[in-house]
């Protein structure tokens, strides 16, 4: 009986040795890293159970945007994980009917990078509000992505709400011009004006430049919401051709804060004013020659049709 408990023994003892052999022979798993090649963020800890949240978002410098003016959306960026951090880090701003949209030779991409664990980062878009905004505030979408512990990219969508200024928004809506454009003169060009807002804007100014021109302004004073005025301005073009000139406004809102929209481009077509000819002495000889030659034409013709009648009554007189 006790032969048979030290072979059990035995056996025991060789099995975990075996366990233990076989396990000095497998490589522990090493954690992952990101490289810092082709923008991504070098990482020397684990991300996993790691998340990216929209945490907070404001427009830069206002309460509201403005149809029609460009504006700066600030945003911040947090990892909620308390275990590790994220890299490779994006955020990505659009709007369904196209109504804010990444200004010109501007993004609609975010790059932030690298999240510790429960860190924040900021990040902002330039963006441009269209013209054609009149409800009182747009819906937008942010999504954020990001990589994992196992270089997994991961989503998250955000829906934010932007409100729209009540102020009013200025436009030039159309033009009339008694006749084509001529070089070198005032060419008279009366300008449609329309705020399409629902408030009052002050000191309205209608700025207007180009290449051909010299810059000029003209003052329009106050427009109530929802009304069209007509100015006339008078503009000098310097070249012939089709010629293009920008439009825009300055003006303040009800609370006293600056604006300038952006500019409007309209094209002219300008041709050459015809002048009268000079008259010259040669010109002037010639004329007071065709009029001597012409009255001593019509003389020698009543002289002759005199003659004639003379001869005739004395033919009538003989017989």
């Amino acid at each position: 009986m006790r032969a048979s408990k030290n072979k059990l023994k035995m056996l025991l003892s060789a099995v975990c040795v075996g366990i233990v052999a076989v396990s000095s022979m497998i490589p522990a798993a090493a954690a992952p890293v990101f490289t810092a090649e082709e923008g991504v963020i070098t990482n020397d800890e684990p991300l996993d159970n790691s998340t990216i949240i929209l945490e907070e978002y404001k427009i830069d410098g206002a309460d509201a945007i403005t149809p029609g003016e460009e504006f700066k959306l600030d945003i911040t960026l947090r990892n909620t994980s308390y275990t590790g951090g994220t890299g490779n880090i994006y955020a990505t701003f659009s709007q369904d009917e196209k109504l804010i949209y990444p200004a010109y030779g501007e993004s609609n991409e975010c790059y932030v990078g690298y999240l510790k664990k429960d860190d924040e980062e900021e990040g902002s878009f330039s963006l441009m509000a269209s013209d054609d905004i009149t409800d009182s505030y747009v819906l937008c979408n942010i999504t954020v992505t990001y990589s994992d512990a196992y270089r997994t990219y991961n989503t998250n969508s955000f829906q934010i709400q932007l409100p729209v200024s009540s102020t009013g928004i200025l436009a030039v809506h159309g033009f009339d011009m008694d006749s084509n454009a001529e070089v070198g003169s005032n060419n008279r060009v009366g300008v449609t004006v329309t705020n399409s807002g629902r408030t009052a804007l002050n000191n309205v100014v209608l700025h207007m430049e180009g290449d051909s021109i010299d810059a000029q302004q003209q003052s329009l004073g106050s427009l109530t919401g929802n009304t069209t005025t007509n100015t006339d301005c008078y503009v000098a073009f310097k070249k012939v051709g089709q010629q293009n000139v920008n439009f825009y406004f300055t003006y303040t809102d009800v609370d006293g804060a600056a604006h300038e929209t952006r500019p409007q481009t309209y094209s002219f077509n300008v041709g050459v004013r015809e002048e009268t000819q000079p008259v010259t002495g040669n010109s002037r000889r010639k004329v007071m020659n065709l009029v001597m030659t012409c009255t001593a034409l019509a003389g020698s013709i009543v002289f002759l049709g005199i003659l004639f009648g003379i001869i005739k009554m004395r033919k009538g007189g003989m017989k």
